[in-house]
């Protein structure tokens, strides 16, 4: 299992945002959502490693690969090279991983074309 929590950059807990956690190759495995107060618990994951990545917020928040790396294009977290190198895996054996926590900022648009 893995868990954290969601919060914007004042600290305030962020409900109702999806967490994705994604195979070695960058592939969806699940999804889960953040709850009233901010927390966030997958389901029971086999021995592995895994990344995890936030969805775009539907109040604007930008989407965000663990560790706080930005997905812009969000797109850009959907193609596996991309995760794959950019992302910090995380190894589940067993033991429960806590404290993988988001900040996230509010959404940035670019002009022709860009999120």
């Amino acid at each position: 299992i893995i868990s954290g929590t969601i919060e914007n950059r004042a600290g305030e807990p962020l409900a109702d945002v999806g967490i994705e956690l994604l195979d070695l190759d960058g592939y969806f495995l699940s999804e889960t959502r953040s709850d009233a107060d901010g927390a966030w618990r997958s389901f029971p994951l086999l021995t592995g490693s895994y990344f995890v990545a936030t969805e775009s917020d539907p109040s604007g928040y930008n989407r965000e690969l663990y560790d706080n790396h930005l997905c812009l294009p969000a797109s850009q977290c959907d193609e596996p090279a991309y995760v794959v190198t950019n992302g910090t895996p995380l190894q589940v054996d067993g033991a429960p991983i806590v404290g993988i926590d988001f900040r996230l900022d509010r959404g940035i648009v670019f002009r022709d074309g860009f999120e």
